[in-house]
């Protein structure tokens, strides 16, 4: 949900440029102000990089020189490197790295504008260069950031400029550096697994292990008339908690002086061995970002998480969410670059199904779409034999059904689905199919357009013991305990 303060914004100081609410911006936010006062500049320079040279799409310029949208990768990861072997947070763990916190924020320097997307680590994607599916955090274990950032690029079709990443053990060192983050808590609050304990209602200072315990926690639960309650939300409660503690961990950086050189050498010292950036994102690069966005308020940061997925089912083994990519649609639009635009080719993304039974078919009809620039997903084989081609949208899509109807020699039948999962549009050949079209033909009415019957909802099976198993989907918002917010 987007909000925005009224009346006019003032004139933001270096510490609050980079206000942008979450995890790793907590770093940005130190770097730029430090380099602002002259501190750490040179230190910053020699922080961890990752270099992935071949993976990211590069930024770019229009004619005038001025810069493109960006789309950050922001990931969280759960590795134990630099943990004590008796921490808390090692308590039934297994060494790995999966990547447990996953956001897209996206930053407009011509408009000002910033959003942050939310990406849940229990969704069920092919893992891009392999025939392999899994949960996306499990990415990380499988390929490291390359793995990961070309899932999203290819299943999501939101190309990646820029990565950082912070582990457990940074985000302690940087909440250390800061102080301990007052939260004021409606009732009293735990989480027996990431060993959040809140005894008593109230303001409450929460320590750097403390800080972790409710960033992480999944299973947050209220004590409310003489009874310990769930919060239903899950992942999705976690989600949102972790972007309002760092809102409230920001502001007390500002409140403590982040403007003091002091504290910002402490910040930059904190991040040094716990943050990796792409090799891209130099310091130098980090200050441009900040004065593109001097005006910017925090309070209009765009906030999103994906909508359209199931509730968990069985994937593999394990249960997992799946994507209805036409629901889910609009708001990748946003991320893709895409939001307003008339589809083009490259904009569309489609699954081919042999409805004829000819070999091979599926393959090469994929191929052709690939030529004319359609961003060909998948291909299968129907079950049955078609004797008219469709061409299947998801609620939303129409327009670029259309776009691929206009490119089929024969003109389809188009037939919404409010079912479809693996790609918003899907062509399914029929005896009828003659080939592609390198231009499309004039806009013409298809074939008058049907709808198939909606899919029941299925029923969300009950969750196993265990940290990494997904939540139910979100829930309506009475059934939201009341959040922690700031004292």
């Amino acid at each position: 949900m987007r909000t925005a303060t009224p009346g006019a914004r003032g004139r933001r100081t270096w510490p609050q440029r980079l206000l942008l609410s979450l995890n790793v911006f907590l770093v940005i936010a130190a770097l730029s102000t430090a380099a602002a006062l002259g501190v750490g500049y040179e230190k910053a320079g020699y922080l961890p990089r990752m270099y992935l040279d071949g993976v990211l799409e590069p930024a770019t310029a229009d004619a005038s020189g001025n810069a493109q949208p960006l789309n950050i990768l922001l990931v969280g990861t759960d590795s134990s490197a630099g943990l004590d072997p008796d921490d808390p947070v090692m308590q039934g763990r297994q060494p790995s790295q999966l990547a447990d916190v996953i956001m897209i924020l996206r930053l407009e320097p011509g408009s000002g504008d910033a959003a942050l997307l939310s990406i849940p680590r229990d969704l069920w994607v092919p893992i891009a260069g392999t025939s392999r599916s899994s949960k996306i955090n499990a990415t990380y274990l499988e390929g490291g950031a390359p793995a990961l950032i070309e899932t999203i690029d290819e299943y999501l079709g939101i190309p990646i400029n820029h990565f950082v990443q912070v582990d457990f053990a940074g985000f302690r060192d940087v909440v250390a550096a800061i102080g301990d983050v007052e939260v004021y808590f409606p009732h009293p609050a735990r989480d027996r697994r990431s060993h959040l304990d809140v005894p008593e209602a109230g303001c409450v200072s929460l320590d750097p292990d403390q800080a972790l315990a409710f960033a992480r926690s999944r299973y947050f639960e209220v004590y409310v008339d003489g009874r310990w309650e769930q919060d239903p939300t899950a992942d999705w409660g976690r989600m949102r908690r972790q972007q309002d503690f760092m809102r409230l961990a920001l502001s007390q950086a500002i409140d403590q002086g982040i403007r003091n050189p002091a504290t910002a050498n402490a910040l930059v010292n904190a991040v040094s061995g716990a943050v990796i950036f792409d090799e891209g994102l130099t310091t130098g690069m980090i200050l441009d970002i900040a004065n593109a966005f001097r005006m910017f308020s925090p309070e209009s940061l765009g906030g999103y998480t994906l909508q359209g997925l199931t509730d968990p089912e069985m994937k593999g083994g394990q249960l997992a969410e799946v994507l209805r990519m036409g629901e889910a649609q609009p708001i990748l639009a946003l991320f893709q670059g895409t939001e307003g635009l008339d589809p083009t080719p490259e904009s569309v993304w489609v699954r081919v199904v042999n409805g004829t039974g000819l070999r091979n078919q599926a393959g090469e009809v994929a191929d052709d779409l690939r030529l004319v620039g359609f961003s060909v997903r998948s291909t299968d084989n129907s079950p049955t034999d078609l004797v008219r081609t469709e061409v299947r949208y998801a609620p939303g899509q129409r327009a670029g059904a259309e776009l691929l109807a206009r490119h089929l020699a024969t003109a389809p039948v188009l037939v919404e689905d409010p079912d479809l999962r693996l790609a918003p549009v899907e062509l399914a050949t029929g005896s009828d199919y003659t080939g592609v079209l390198a231009e499309p033909r004039d806009p013409a009415p298809a074939s008058s357009p049907t709808t198939s019957d909606p899919p029941t909802s299925p029923t969300n099976p009950t969750d196993p013991a265990g940290d990494d198993e997904p939540e139910a989907s979100e829930p309506a918002p009475d059934s939201t305990p009341e959040a922690p917010r700031a004292c």
